[in-house]
């Protein structure tokens, strides 16, 4: 058992932390809310909010203008998603390690979000979009930290389907509604739902105190700042973070210009009735259907035959085919293959992700620390992305190299997911 199973848990025969413990199947029910309610506000402002402002604030800058924003909100990001949850390790208070972050994060980008809204200046979204890839970076650490926390290891597969549904589910709500109503609305509404997902699960499935568990001593305190790559020298740690590093790389890179692509690449006059912003609510309900299917069938899969490895990896090379066509076919039913087929192999991927990570943490104790790092190559890579696309949308003239970037990164993915040892 892990430190933080209740009857592993010391402090006396009260044993008060036990007493308020959330079961792990009512912990995986609620995790759900929060890491749908995340990746909701995330791609919204990605996708759909924060270009539409840009457009309007510097039409003519707008893709350096988003490479910039990604440049300050991925840097942010990259370093609170592991610093953050490295934070929460060493926490010690009556409602755990988690949650408090949690509570306090969530209020911190309902804020956010707000503010961005009211921005009259690229300078101030800039600025603003910074603290939102710190905060939701954050958040997403504390997160992700649960599964080894809380979720014994023969149920992390079905927790790891919950959190790959974060993704297509977010997508198909919150980017449907910040597609469909006003900004001012959008805001409001995807903040607000922000802070009620979070209450439910920190209030719904309780964490235990933390307050019994051992402190730092002061020699490791010493060295915190310079632990963070030690992790690194465990081979299907490393495996794992580049097998996510490629694919979200990838992923993100595409789907930060998505409705630049369908307006410039596949041209305004090949969409649905003209209109580029229902035309990405149209392809992400495609996506998010394929995703949602694959989800749901595979993580059992994974859990019934041990292939937890083996799915990941071909989820990696699947990829391929989807990034292809866009390339070799820059039409609107070249976008619709493109996210049926991403969605599917983007689900399979998802659905079992985080069991693998799980399952590759070499630092007892710091477990946080390095799922945070794991995240890292995915939730800051989100951030980063947009500037490696524009950097190529620059050099070659187009958004095709995106696509073909996308081909050769989704095939590291699946070569680097089978590098891994000794797990199927």
């Amino acid at each position: 058992m892990t430190h933080n199973d209740p009857q592993t848990r010391s402090g006396g025969t009260k044993q008060p932390a036990a007493r308020l413990a959330a079961s792990p199947t009512r912990t995986i029910a609620l995790l759900a809310l929060p890491v749908i309610a995340l990746y909701g506000v995330m791609q919204s402002m990605n996708q759909v909010l924060v270009p539409s402002l840009v457009a309007q604030l510097d039409p003519a800058g707008k893709v350096a203008d988003i490479a910039n924003i990604s440049l300050v909100a991925g840097i942010m990001g990259t370093l609170f998603i592991i610093i953050g949850p490295a934070v929460s390790d060493r926490t010690r208070s009556r409602f755990g390690r988690r949650s408090p972050y949690l509570a306090a994060l969530s209020v911190a980008i309902c804020a956010i979000l707000l503010l961005i809204g009211a921005s009259t200046s690229i300078i101030a979204v800039i600025a603003l979009m910074g603290l939102f890839g710190a905060c939701t970076n954050w958040y997403s650490g504390c997160l992700y930290a649960v599964l080894p926390d809380r979720i014994p290891e023969n149920k992390r597969g079905t927790a790891s389907s919950v959190l790959g549904l974060g993704l297509p589910l977010g997508i198909l709500i919150f980017v449907n509604l910040a597609s469909r109503v006003a900004p001012a609305t959008a805001y409001i509404i995807i903040g607000a739902t922000m802070l009620v997902a979070t209450a439910a699960f920190v209030i719904g499935a309780r964490e235990p105190s933390s307050t019994d568990m051992p402190r730092p001593g002061k020699k490791e305190r010493g060295e915190f700042s310079l632990s963070f790559l030690e992790a690194f020298r465990h081979w299907n740690f490393t495996m794992t973070f580049l097998s996510r590093l490629t694919f979200y790389l990838a992923f993100f890179a595409v789907s930060s210009y998505t409705m630049y692509i369908l307006t410039d690449y596949i041209g305004a006059d090949q969409l649905p009735g003209g209109n580029a912003t229902v035309a990405v609510a149209t392809l992400s309900t495609i996506s998010t259907v394929f995703q949602v299917a694959a989800v749901l069938t595979c993580g059992a899969i994974a859990d019934r035959f041990d292939l937890t490895k083996t799915i990941v990896g071909i989820a990696g090379f699947a990829m391929v085919a989807a990034y292809a066509c866009p390339l070799v076919m820059p039409t609107w039913g070249g976008m619709i293959a493109f996210n049926a087929i991403s969605g599917a192999a983007g689900g399979v991927y998802f659905s079992v992700d985080a069991a693998l990570m799980s399952r590759v943490l070499p630092c007892p104790g710091k477990e946080g620390r390095d799922m945070g790092i794991l995240n890292a190559a995915s939730s800051a890579t989100a951030m980063f992305a947009a500037l490696v696309g524009s950097l190529l949308i620059g050099a070659f003239g187009g958004y095709a190299p995106l696509f073909a970037m996308g081909v050769v990164l989704a095939a590291l993915c699946g070569a680097c997911t089978f590098a891994i040892r000794g797990i199927r």
